[in-house]
């Protein structure tokens, strides 16, 4: 995998483009299901312009080898030069006011696979709402991109044990091992911080009751 810092989702995108590169006339509606659905997924781990490269494509798709086979040097093109371009780094006057982690490979590692959990938990349930399912899959996208920078946003991870927070208050205890997971996020990165014994440690996600049922 030439780019590290992509999760094992858009480790899979990549394995996909290479594999049909090579295979062009294989390349099917399926496979360009495949691919936009991964895609999809994947969120801002992906660079902008080729997310728009494949909603383009999935929408115009024509299953034809000339066009499948611009569609997939274009897709790894992008994957190559983003790739090659160097990681930004927010740089804040007053880093008290934007704090920041950085991990050890065993923390990285740890951090990836809860990300992974997670997202498995998510795609899974039955009990979100699409709208639900999707901000917390972007979520765990944004903290895993964070992981792979030199310098991870806090509130970023901040931002996710939010969200949990409020999906459980909204869909009830079953998410249980979902706060779980982010809760050990938090515990993760906030010991990563340069700023540790100035942040306040963050609240144990509230363990709200259920929705109450409306009368019948």
């Amino acid at each position: 995998m030439k780019k590290n810092k992509l999760g094992a989702l858009s480790q899979r995108l990549w394995e996909l483009f290479e594999d049909h590169s090579s295979h062009a006339k294989d390349f099917r509606r399926a496979d360009m299901d495949e691919i936009a659905m991964v895609a999809k997924a994947c969120g801002n781990l992906l660079p902008e312009r080729l997310q728009k490269l494949i909603i383009d494509y999935d929408t115009s798709f024509s299953g034809t080898v000339g066009a499948n086979a611009q569609f997939l040097e274009r897709a790894l093109r992008i994957f190559e030069v983003d790739s090659s371009l160097p990681e930004t780094e927010v740089i804040s006057d007053n880093e008290e006011l934007l704090p920041t982690f950085s991990l050890t490979e065993k923390d990285k590692e740890r951090v990836l696979k809860l990300c992974g959990d997670m997202r498995k938990i998510v795609f899974a349930s039955t009990d979100f709402d699409e709208p639900h399912k999707k901000r917390l899959l972007n979520r765990i996208a944004a903290i895993e991109k964070q992981v792979y920078s030199p310098r991870g946003l806090f509130d970023v991870v901040l931002g996710g044990v939010s969200d949990t927070g409020e999906t459980l208050g909204k869909f009830g205890k079953d998410i249980k091992p979902l706060t779980e997971r982010m809760s050990e996020i938090a515990k993760i990165t906030r010991h990563g911080t340069k700023q540790y014994d100035q942040i306040p440690a963050p609240e144990e996600i509230k363990k709200l009751p259920a929705p109450e049922e409306s009368d019948e």
